[in-house]
């Protein structure tokens, strides 16, 4: 059964991210529904490494192209999560490594409109390209790192395609 084309638009950015960033186990890179990020081991299994979530947020077209075209936007939303694993409080530069890695890993590729997704090879403009508005929504979420010791990011992608009426 074909895919909505959110969900190829959310499989895209996960191979995107995968593509960038090459994670080994314990980190990974996924397209998941509900994420959960348990930190309680009493819960069961506790996460390990750096997690990164990608979810479907919302569709639009907002606006014809052309007579033969429609504008459609596909938002999507990266959650990021990584549990510190020492005793002890958070050390500032390990925030910081992360705000950076979300930064330069996530963000500034993925919303860069040079960088297509499923673009049709030999087929120039084809594909899906990032708009405004398009955000960091949480860098990190402050009582998720005193609470949990979990840095948690969140970002919202809005990417536009022009596609046949």
């Amino acid at each position: 059964m074909p895919l909505a084309r959110i969900d190829e638009v959310v499989d895209a950015v996960v191979a995107v991210i995968a593509a960038d960033w090459s994670p080994s186990a314990p980190d990974s890179v996924s397209a998941e529904d509900a994420p959960e990020f348990n930190t309680d081991p009493d819960e069961g299994e506790v996460m390990s490494g750096r997690q990164v979530r990608v979810l479907p947020d919302s569709y639009d077209s907002p606006d014809a192209a052309s007579r033969a075209q429609d504008v459609n936007d596909y938002t999507v939303v990266v959650v990021v999560a990584e549990l510190y694993p020492d005793a002890g409080p958070v050390p500032a530069a390990w925030v910081r490594e992360r705000r950076r890695w979300v930064q330069d890993v996530l963000f500034a590729p993925l919303t860069n409109p040079r960088t297509r997704l499923l673009a049709v090879p030999g087929e120039p403009g084809s594909g899906l390209w990032s708009v405004a508005p398009s955000a960091v929504e949480t860098v990190y979420d402050v009582d998720e790192l005193r609470e949990r010791k979990v840095f948690l990011s969140v970002l919202r992608l809005t990417f536009r395609e022009h596609a046949d009426a």
